[in-house]
């Protein structure tokens, strides 16, 4: 399956957006399993309805945060010069903020830590832009 910005993503039928009251926090609910999720990231699934495309997720985030949002999905083969750009070698490529990137499936801390890395990174640079890349 190949996602394109036109995509409209959904939540899996067995997974639900559920709040915890005992963590005071927002999680993902799976068959067992939970996703415990920042503001952002209940935020960004809240807009995966199977109703908006990734292109309308991005304008109501950057419109909600008031920042420049770029959602690109990308198909390595069709666009090598950016496969080339960020190494793509493995699917999926996750490159955020080009302050962190890795190849495949991560174990959820490590998936997290990467992402607090770089917006760390980023919150430091004053030319971040608050895109995320996949391919």
């Amino acid at each position: 399956m190949t996602l394109t910005a036109a995509s409209i993503p959904s939540l899996w039928r067995l997974a639900r957006l559920d709040f915890d009251p005992v963590r005071q926090q927002r999680v993902l609910l799976y068959p067992e399993g939970v996703v415990l999720l920042n503001d952002t990231g209940a935020a960004i699934l809240d807009l995966c309805d199977g109703r908006r495309s990734i292109a309308e997720i991005a304008t109501a985030l950057e419109e909600r945060y008031h920042c420049d949002v770029t959602a690109d999905v990308i198909e390595a083969q069709e666009f090598p010069d950016l496969a080339r750009r960020y190494a793509v070698r493995g699917v999926p490529k996750i490159v955020i903020n080009d302050y962190a990137e890795f190849v495949g499936a991560l174990p959820e801390e490590q998936y997290v830590a990467q992402i607090r890395a770089a917006v760390a990174a980023d919150a430091e640079s004053s030319e971040g832009d608050g895109a995320v890349t996949a391919s």
